[in-house]
């Protein structure tokens, strides 16, 4: 079975500017990118990013158009909604820290997936070429949900944002309606976050579930960087496949893992042990 797994690309001095109203010609400028975005006009789009633009998972600009269009080209229409957590200056430049939403969908056919996905991000902004331009782009955290079917499962992803270098951690990957006489089969995939990997498709091989969900214990890589971990899950109406990005770091500590409250008994039937990636 093969599906998509990687998404999107579009936000020091501390602290941040919480509260304080940004300059006007900025807002317009992260407005005028949804709105290219939006509208699938790249020419327009790729305006706002400067000659030079560098991504923390190494994608320039160009390598930006050839995603952008791979990405609009599976979806019917995308939305896309950009909201400033917080901002500083520096130097002349912005540095703005931004949550990104974006929904792509209403397939044509019921076998095509739709996308819903949060990113939070921290972009570098500068006046040049007689407008903002993003110059440098570091994605914090990075969540998305592809879809597929009349009735695909909900999926709740239960998985840190960050590890430290060599740790363990936990994936619970949990089917969060009761399953009845119905079954599942799943798995969890986990690859390097780089360009190579972007909207990349993959062979997936199943598993029959004996539970409601699939709850596994992971390794982090003794170095430092981003991985992308996927849970695939499917149910006679459909498929969900959820991917979250986690940071490894060297300088991480505090708990590998925080668990969210229990589900209902009815929803969820634990595992005997849980088995390690």
């Amino acid at each position: 079975m093969k599906y998509l797994l990687a998404l999107a690309c579009f936000c020091t001095l501390c602290p941040f500017a919480w509260g304080r109203e940004l300059l006007p010609e900025l807002q317009a400028t992260l407005a005028a990118i949804d709105q290219s975005a939006s509208e699938r006009n790249l020419d327009r789009l790729l305006q706002y990013f400067a000659p030079e633009f560098q991504s923390s998972d190494g994608m320039n600009l160009e390598q930006l158009r050839a995603h952008l269009q791979t990405l609009w080209g599976r979806y019917g229409q995308m939305q896309y909604r950009t909201t400033v957590d917080g901002w500083e200056q520096r130097e002349g430049n912005y540095i703005l820290k931004t949550t990104t939403t974006i929904r792509g969908g209403q397939p044509k056919e019921k076998d095509d997936f739709t996308l819903e996905a949060k990113i939070s991000a921290e972009q570098t902004y500068r006046w040049q070429n007689n407008r903002w331009q993003i110059l440098r782009q570091n994605i914090l955290t990075e969540q998305s949900v592809l879809k597929a079917g009349e009735d695909p499962p909900p999926v709740e992803l239960r998985l840190p944002t960050e590890i430290g270098v060599g740790r363990n951690y936990t994936v619970d990957a949990i089917v969060t309606r009761p399953l009845g006489n119905g079954f599942v089969l799943g798995a969890i995939l986990e690859e390097p976050v780089n360009t190579n990997n972007y909207l990349k498709e993959r062979s997936v091989d199943l598993s029959p579930l004996r539970a409601g969900g699939i709850f596994k214990i992971g390794s982090a890589p003794f170095r430092e960087g981003q991985r992308w971990v996927s849970a695939v899950l499917v149910q006679e109406g459909g498929i969900t496949i959820v991917t979250q990005r986690l940071r490894v770091s060297r300088n991480f500590t505090g708990n590998q893992y925080t668990p969210l409250p229990d589900l209902p008994p009815n929803r969820r039937l634990p595992p005997k042990e849980p088995r390690n990636l």
